[in-house]
């Protein structure tokens, strides 16, 4: 582990704030993931809308 100065905080505490700071990292990641599996369906679904419609209207005319 790299060695950092701590100011003289106790090391177990340092510690304790990398974990912290490591879940919280993890929990940003995880949203920012769900964030674009929304968007991604949103925009798949919207377009697989448009191609039904496109196709039915064609249908309509035909």
């Amino acid at each position: 582990m790299a060695t950092r100065k701590t100011g003289g905080l106790d090391p177990q505490i340092v510690r304790e704030i990398e974990k912290q700071t490591q879940k919280q990292q993890e929990i940003d990641n995880r949203r920012t993931k769900q964030k674009l599996i929304f968007w991604s369906l949103i925009i798949f679904g919207t377009a697989m809308a448009v191609g039904v419609a496109v196709v039915l209207s064609d249908l309509a005319e035909w």
